[in-house]
């Protein structure tokens, strides 16, 4: 009885902190967020931690109401297991969005196929996974291997181009009259100065080009899968490719997948890829609050929220 009362008093501050938190309220959505094994517990790691990317979007998504987790890849599903099956009750559950950020190498992105079998909405950074290369995280929103992407790394990016002002997504971004706006800030002072020690033990942060980076994953315009609906493409003279430009796309429940079959979920390819290979993991912290608008935008996409527009806080620094 102590017990049953600890929790309801528990969730009823809970409750209470939520309502002043966020105005709106909160969604009742849950995301679980996908982080690197090795940067999360190896002394062979880079950040030695999760990757701070993906600390931020939970924070972003808290902050916007949503509940969210983070959790190393390599026990996705062993963490997972409550969200199943409520032991209590037999009654079984599911979270409402993974986040596959890319912090994790494309091989140890956790596998999409229970997500896709329970009809799990998922948002994927890393660009390997966005086609069909056969790693056990391919969502397939893009036909074939390597031609279907790419991954850009350049600290230089600022812009993209919203090609789809229609979408719930993308409507109402302020854009100049080509479509362009800026998504990533410049770097604050001495943020990309910091280039750690390499040698050292126990390693610390490892930034060869400081902590300012941007690495965005690519899709190929002339490889989409037929319900891959493209939002927003980079520069053909950044990327280098007047094809392999897609940085925003959405592929929704019941579209055609690369092979054919049809989506039982909302997928999102989403712009900035967590760097699994290496390197300080926060890309994602370039965002300014427009990148970060389209963020918690795309993520209230993907769980059917039904005001994609209604993101109450894109900031992470006030």
């Amino acid at each position: 009885m102590k017990r049953h009362l600890s929790v309801l008093v528990v969730l009823g501050l809970l409750l209470c902190s939520a309502g002043m938190a966020w105005p709106q309220g909160t969604t009742g959505k849950h995301a679980t967020i996908s982080t690197r094994w090795v940067g999360e517990y190896s002394e062979e790691a880079n950040t030695q931690g999760p990757a701070p990317g993906d600390i931020a979007m939970q924070i972003l998504l808290q902050d916007n109401g949503v509940s969210a987790r983070v959790v190393p890849d390599k026990f996705f599903y062993d963490l997972l297991g409550d969200f199943w099956l409520d032991n209590s009750t037999g009654e079984e559950h599911s979270i409402d969005l993974a986040i596959l950020s890319g912090s994790s190498s494309s091989g140890d992105v956790p596998s999409t196929a229970e997500l896709f079998a329970k009809g799990v909405p998922i948002m994927m950074g890393e660009h390997v996974c966005l086609a069909q290369e056969g790693r056990p995280g391919d969502i397939k929103m893009y036909i074939g291997g390597g031609e279907a992407h790419k991954d850009l790394r350049t600290n230089e990016i600022r812009q993209i181009k919203i090609v789809n002002k229609d979408h719930p997504i993308t409507q109402g971004i302020q854009t100049d009259a080509e479509g362009w706006v800026q998504v990533f800030h410049d770097p604050y002072p001495g943020e990309g100065l910091f280039n750690g020690w390499l040698d050292t033990a126990p390693k610390q942060i490892i930034a060869k080009e400081g902590l300012y980076e941007n690495r965005i994953a690519l899709g190929s315009k002339s490889h989409k899968a037929p319900g891959t609906v493209i939002l927003a493409e980079v520069s053909a003279e950044m990327a280098g490719s007047d094809d392999l430009v897609v940085c925003l796309a959405v592929l929704d429940k019941g579209a055609k997948l690369a092979d054919g079959t049809t989506s039982p979920c909302r997928l999102v390819h989403w712009i900035s890829n967590e760097e699994g290979s290496g390197g300080p993991h926060r890309n994602f912290l370039a965002l300014n609050s427009v990148g970060r608008t389209l963020f918690v935008r795309a993520c209230r996409w993907a769980m059917e929220l039904e005001d994609v527009t209604a993101v109450v806080h894109s900031s992470l620094y006030d």
